[in-house]
């Protein structure tokens, strides 16, 4: 895995040993028919590891028993929460990330101006305008 990756560590009140890794994926492979390929991806990875075992699941909302969110089966604490964000927050100011929210904001105004388009075309078409 290329780009940026942080990584948070504690210990539950019951002795497990917590890692919790952030990435920044900057490229993955595909297989394309067999062909191994590497292309372009910037995606945001979130690993945990319990205990040296690697935990199933995604980062959400939790708010029983004193903890504010949940991954897989690891209830998360506020303490541990705003240090998950903050690294998260930390990974999102990299360039490669902050160019590629960029090129989906174009993306996404380019799309409306199409639909806006497509729409006027539709009325001039049914004879509406």
């Amino acid at each position: 895995m290329n780009g940026t990756e942080k990584q948070i560590e504690w210990t539950t009140e019951s002795g497990h040993e917590v890692v919790v890794s952030i990435a920044l994926r900057t490229s993955k492979q595909v297989s394309l028919d067999g062909d191994i390929c590497e292309v372009d991806d910037c995606t945001i990875r979130t690993a945990v590891t319990i205990n040296g075992r690697e935990e199933d699941g995604w980062l959400r909302d939790y708010n029983e028993m004193g903890c504010v969110a949940r991954y897989g089966r690891l209830a998360i604490d506020q303490t541990n929460y705003d240090r998950i964000q903050a690294a998260m927050d930390e990974i999102k100011q990299a360039p490669e990330w902050i160019a590629n929210e960029k090129l989906i904001a174009k993306n996404q105004a380019e799309c409306a101006d199409y639909d806006k388009a497509q729409a006027y075309m539709d009325r001039i078409e049914s004879g509406s305008y």
